[in-house]
């Protein structure tokens, strides 16, 4: 209980981000669903009588026991209202103290008005069950009020209420521009009077209104005419048109979009925030214990609820019946009904929250997800967003992870063909080594003299090595004599041609090797000139980013100063340390992701 109602009044975003969090708040909404559905079938079906009976109940005659049923459905939800308001008022100050008290009051206190308006209609048309003449004021109020609460309500809900909080929460801060409108219409206001102050009431005070809401105008042309000091009204007309509906409905709006920019961003922590609210004032709620309601697993069984549901009707019916024939009070009727409704929602605060500080809730969840993506931008990256500015900021940041992207993934590919480049040209080299120790021994044969053979006449002599013949030679005479000495065996003929031959295919083979490399190389370099301006560029835009963010976390700290100084020094609420033994939320991570917690 005290986890929760600190989890509701505090105003920090982070508790509101951790997954212990959101599992907790899950599983108390679960339990105090029906609870809730409860109240709220009862808010409707008193709209819908409120309704009735400002549409049609003028002119349709009801029968007099329909309307003693709809009147004390009216009369029992205020009563209700009522009841609870003060019920869980004196149980939070006994239980939680002074201190949460008053935050509780300035919490609910909109529903003691509501129901205090409730009781105030059901005992202004006691006496004929429908609204009178002189109820019209209390009538309309209380139309106005329960379908506003109705709205509210719906804020529990995950579809309606992330789309209807954001809104909500935007017209809390735009106090300042009311204060401004205000003091703006009362100059104008006070201005027209002085023109014509005779005529000063209710109604001129609407006509002003309307002129600088609207710009019509509630003078006609006669009575302008007419009037003294007509020049000072009109231009009293044009500037309260030009000052009030051009700019300072303008600016309003502007405001009102920032606002509601802000609220969209913490949206996550919004709704949780509010359920936890809900929940807080569940926890201190009154609870009966009857058995039979629920099985040994806590779920509730059908058919002992349908039983009593039908008894509650029927009794009703029947005290209706009495009420009317043996003129009964019907307000025995209403407070019957309205016991019924605090019974039921008693039997399920009991059997919902049954053994809780006996039970653990085990939290299971991927070991990959990060907490602060539930918090908002300005919570998770340190930059202060404000409307404009912050989609700006968003844009820019935006716009530079992206260009980061692309700038790593164009490196990347950079350095990739680069590798593939090097790994050629080491190739490359490896084959012209290779050529290279191949031509090594032909050459050197080619230059140093062979080693001395015998004459066919039986006498020694030394070959001399002459140029290789030609092509043309070869073909003319090809037992033509290697040398002066030889008489032209056909065994050195056939080597020395097959030595030219892998000669000439080597040098071809070297030659388009070279022209290979002599290609690759301006490729390499015009990719290492991309990659220098790449990074150059990147590193520009990393340097922006830090100067703005730089200015951001400037401002933010001189707003943080200027706020702690206008706090004058007060206590921001904390969280209570987690304690086992006090029943409260215990977190335990194993492997990824298991984690239990306490239920009080």
């Amino acid at each position: 209980r005290e986890l929760v109602h600190s989890l509701a009044a505090s105003n920090e975003q982070r508790l509101f981000s951790k997954l212990i969090t959101h599992g907790l708040l899950k599983h108390l909404w679960g339990s105090f669903r029906c609870m809730f559905l409860i109240e709220m079938g009862h808010q409707i079906v008193t709209n819908l009588v409120i309704s009735y009976w400002i549409i049609f109940s003028l002119n349709t005659r009801t029968p007099d026991v329909v309307r003693r049923g709809l009147w004390g459905i009216v009369a029992s939800q205020g009563v209700t209202e009522v009841f609870v308001f003060v019920w869980t008022s004196l149980r939070c100050y006994s239980h939680l103290g002074k201190k949460k008290l008053w935050i509780w009051l300035n919490r609910s206190f909109y529903k003691l008005l509501i129901g205090l308006g409730t009781v105030a209609l059901a005992i202004v048309t006691s006496n004929t069950f429908e609204p009178e003449d002189g109820s019209a004021i209390i009538l309309s109020w209380n139309g106005l009020w329960h379908w506003l609460l109705l709205l509210y309500d719906l804020r529990a809900f995950q579809w309606t209420g992330k789309r209807l909080l954001p809104i909500m929460k935007s017209v809390v801060p735009i106090a300042g521009m009311i204060v401004i409108m205000l003091f703006i219409s009362l100059g104008f206001m006070h201005a027209f009077w002085a023109m014509d102050r005779g005529n000063i009431d209710e109604l001129s005070l609407f006509h002003i209104i309307v002129l600088l809401f609207t710009g019509e105008h509630f003078l006609s042309e006669e009575e302008l005419e007419n009037m003294e000091g007509r020049e000072m009204i009109i231009f009293l007309s044009i500037a309260g048109v030009f000052i009030f509906l051009t700019c300072t409905i303008n600016v309003f709006i502007a405001v009102l979009g920032d606002c509601y920019d802000q609220e969209q961003e913490r949206m996550i922590c919004t709704f949780l925030k509010e359920r936890a609210r809900i929940c807080s004032g569940y926890f201190l709620r009154p609870k009966l214990q009857v058995h039979g309601f629920f099985d040994s697993d806590g779920f509730l069984l059908p058919k002992p609820w349908v039983i009593l549901s039908v008894m509650v009707l029927a009794l009703y019916s029947l005290l209706l019946y009495m009420s009317a024939e043996a003129a009964l009070s019907p307000w025995l009727a209403a407070f019957f009904l309205a016991a019924a409704v605090t019974v039921m929602q008693c039997l399920l605060r009991d059997g919902l929250t049954k053994d809780w500080k006996k039970s653990h809730l085990w939290i299971c969840h991927e070991v990959s997800i990060e907490e602060e993506m539930f918090l908002a931008p300005d919570e998770r990256d340190l930059v202060e967003h404000h409307g404009h500015i912050s989609r700006i900021k968003k844009y820019i940041l935006d716009q530079s992870r992206g260009l980061s992207m692309q700038v790593r993934n164009v490196a990347y590919n950079v350095r990739d063909f680069q590798n593939q480049m090097y790994m050629r040209m080491e190739m490359q080299r490896q084959a012209i080594d290779g050529l290279q120790e191949n031509l090594r021994p032909s050459a050197q044969e080619e230059v140093m003299p062979p080693a001395p053979a015998h004459a066919p006449d039986g006498s020694q002599h030394l070959r001399k090595r002459q140029a290789p013949a030609s092509a043309a030679n070869l073909a003319v005479n090809p037992a033509a004599p290697c040398c002066d000495r030889c008489t032209g065996c056909s065994q050195c003929s056939t080597k020395d041609r097959s030595q030219n031959c892998d000669m000439e295919s080597f040098r071809s083979e070297l030659a388009g090797m070279r022209k290979s490399i002599d290609e690759l190389g301006p490729m390499i370099r015009e990719q290492c000139e991309r990659q220098e301006s790449l990074e150059k560029t990147c590193q520009d835009v990393v340097d922006a980013l830090q100067r703005v963010r730089e200015a951001a976390d400037a401002r933010k700290l001189d707003e943080a100063r200027k706020l702690g100084r206008r706090s004058g020094g007060k206590k921001v609420l904390a969280l209570p340390a987690p304690d086992a033994r006090d029943g409260k939320v215990s977190e335990q991570e194993h492997d990824g992701a298991d984690r239990p917690a306490d239920l009080t």
